[in-house]
C-alpha cells in the first residue's frame, strides 16, 4: 500500500490507520501462504547498490531490510520478531 499519500491528510492518524491496515494484510498474506511473518515495525534504510547501502552493510531490498555478509546478503530478523520490513529501497 502507500501510505505516503497520506502524510498531507487533514485526520492526522490517516497514515498510522493506513500503516495497520498494511502491517494486517501483509502478515494474514504470509501466514494463509505458509511463510514466515514480516515485523510489525517498518525501518528507513538505503537502497540496495547504494553508496551509504555499502558503507553501513544493511540495505531495503523491495521492502525486506538485508544484512551484508562476506559472500552476499542475509534476511534481517526483527526485536518483535520475524523478517524486519523496511522503506527506502
Amino acid at each position: 500500500m502507500n501510505c505516503e499519500q497520506f502524510r498531507s491528510h487533514p485526520h492526522p492518524r490517516m497514515v498510522a490507520f493506513c500503516e495497520g491496515i498494511e502491517r494486517s494484510l501483509v502478515q494474514m498474506d504470509a501466514r494463509l501462504q505458509g511463510r514466515p511473518a514480516p515485523s510489525g515495525s517498518v525501518i528507513e534504510l538505503p537502497p540496495l547498490g547504494s553508496a551509504e547501502a555499502r558503507q553501513l552493510g544493511y540495505a531495503c531490498v523491495g521492502g525486506q531490510a538485508m544484512r551484508r555478509l562476506e559472500d552476499g546478503w542475509e534476511q534481517v530478523m526483527a526485536r518483535d520478531r520475524g523478517w524486519q520490513r523496511c522503506r527506502g529501497g
